[in-house]
């Protein structure tokens, strides 16, 4: 709680919008003037406060993605140093004023080459030699877990605008497969895409409120063994995070379409070895409250009976909900 007593500034001192939103969130209203702005509607912050302030604006909201993961570009420094970038000009008010008024300022932050996705296991995963790569792969396949899912565990596919009627096997993975048009698809083979969370399912497959949505509620006939990439077996070698395996899965699984190259290895090679399928981590848990799994399993699992289908339903969406940050902008 911010102390009303000892404020240096209000949120009605800022004028950039972003700053001036977070400010109310992180002060507190109440019986003061500012004394800065002799405002007395604007949220109070302290020292203590304005560093929050500081810090979620200028160090978590210029977290920006690489290749294979991310890290802020910003953090505080003593307000005796001119920041390293250069920020829009709505700005430059407000950073004078956090700098006179609490020492700190926004400066260059060079981040640790790990978090920016540059380690022992990303340079094997992503090297152009195939045989190194294949080598890597083949060890991360050998040090992942096997996930063994029963009937009983349901999960859940959905089909958007059908034209014609509804069938069971319209919900199987397609007879074929653009090879480059999915994270885990394989050569000569299709790959059966499904959620074992509802709302996952949705957020996976990008749909919008124009959208006709149907639903199958699916279940194993018999028991699945899938490749658990949620988790790898530590070795004593893993010292540092350069050498940690379960860091450049979660940093593959949270990369864009440049990182299929090597899921559809993983994919390929694990067909390899007899088993149904893959589970993994959802794209969207980095936004989500707590982390929820896809599955991709091979072949026409439908057709062929080792899935069935337990009931469809259709799904209207009537409300969608966002939580967002703010952060500065960079010239």
């Amino acid at each position: 709680m911010i102390n009303t007593k000892n404020p240096i500034l209000c949120s009605d001192c800022f004028r950039d919008f972003g700053l001036r939103e977070l400010a109310k969130k992180i002060g507190t209203v109440g019986s003061f003037v500012c004394p800065n702005c002799n405002s007395k509607t604007g949220s109070a912050l302290d020292k203590e406060g304005v560093e929050e302030l500081c810090y979620n604006y200028f160090v978590r909201g210029s977290y920006f993605k690489t290749e294979y993961g991310g890290s802020p570009v910003l953090m505080l420094g003593d307000g005796n140093f001119e920041s390293d970038y250069s920020f829009h000009k709505s700005l430059g008010h407000d950073i004078r004023l956090i700098r006179e008024t609490s020492g700190l300022s926004p400066t260059a932050y060079a981040p640790a080459l790990w978090r920016v996705g540059i380690t022992d296991w990303m340079e094997r995963l992503t090297s152009r030699n195939w045989k190194k790569r294949d080598k890597a792969v083949d060890e991360l396949i050998s040090r992942c877990k096997i996930k063994v899912i029963n009937s009983g565990v349901q999960f859940f596919r959905i089909r958007t605008n059908v034209v014609d009627d509804i069938e069971e096997k319209s919900f199987d993975a397609p007879e074929s497969q653009k090879y480059t048009g999915g994270r885990f698809n394989v050569k000569g083979g299709v790959v059966f895409y499904a959620s074992l969370d509802l709302e996952t399912c949705i957020h996976e497959c990008r749909v919008n409120m124009e959208d006709e949505l149907y639903v199958a509620v699916l279940e194993p006939c018999r028991s699945l063994h899938l490749l658990d990439l949620n988790h790898a077996k530590e070795t004593a070698n893993e010292e540092t995070p350069f050498e940690d395996l379960s860091l450049a899965i979660k940093q593959v699984l949270l990369a864009g379409g440049h990182s299929y190259a090597i899921t559809r290895r993983i994919s390929e090679m694990a067909k390899l070895r007899g088993l149904d399928g893959i589970i993994y981590p959802s794209y969207f848990n980095s936004v989500r409250t707590k982390p929820y799994l896809n599955i991709a399993l091979f072949g026409q699992v439908i057709k062929n009976k080792i899935v069935r289908v337990k009931s469809i339903d259709r799904i209207l969406l009537n409300q969608v909900k966002y939580k967002f940050e703010y952060g500065p902008c960079f010239e």
